[in-house]
């Protein structure tokens, strides 16, 4: 998603600045080892997290039952993938 914004520096000098730098990681564990326990309710948290991020203009990427090993490094790739934005959220 594409976000203009209009910055004034001056009343008579405006210009447009486009980014689309705003980036949300969620984690949306549903499903932990123990297959007996789940998360009643946690697809419903995660959609409406997600509009709520996109109207904001965010892009938003989700990851579905991360283990703990799987969760550091998805961070960390995200982190270098979004080291330029200008906003990030993770949840």
């Amino acid at each position: 998603m594409l976000v203009y914004f209009i910055l004034y520096t001056d009343p008579l000098h405006a210009f447009r600045y486009e980014t689309n730098h705003r980036q949300a990681l969620i984690i949306n564990i549903v499903e932990y080892l123990d297959q007996n326990d789940k998360r009643d309710g946690s697809d419903m948290d995660t959609d409406s997290l997600t509009i709520t991020l996109r109207q904001l203009g965010y892009d938003v990427h989700v990851e579905d039952n991360l283990t703990s090993q799987e969760i550091i490094p998805n961070v960390v790739e995200c982190a270098k993938k979004y080291k330029n934005c200008d906003s990030f959220i993770f949840a």
